[in-house]
């Protein structure tokens, strides 16, 4: 195990596809926009995981693509607790950032 081995990938586990599968619908329309070539049908699946510590939590998964093609995407949730004028906490929500680069392997 090297000494970044919090910044790197590993295998999906069940839980890590249960978090993918809570925000699947969020995943796909980032996704669409972003590669509208890819076939509508096509089920987008995670392959690696990652999990960087900061101030929210920052997940990061691998997904295969059709042609032996990965991408990244990156699920955030917030950091700090934000409240309204009134006081009242802000519920967080979790964004989705789909990198642009397609790759040709998961150790890329």
């Amino acid at each position: 195990m090297s000494i970044n081995w919090v910044y790197e990938y590993r295998e999906v586990t069940d839980e890590d596809i249960a978090t993918f599968n809570k925000h699947k619908d969020q995943i796909n329309e980032k996704f669409r926009e972003k590669f509208p070539s890819i076939p509508e049908d096509f089920e987008l699946k995670p392959m690696r995981y990652r999990c960087a510590p900061a101030c929210g939590k920052i997940e990061d998964f691998q997904v295969a693509l059709p042609d032996n093609k990965f991408i990244r995407l990156q699920l955030t949730l917030g950091g700090y607790q934000r409240y309204t004028p009134d006081g009242q906490p802000i519920k967080e929500t979790t964004s989705v950032y789909v990198f642009d680069d397609l790759l040709s392997s998961l150790d890329e």
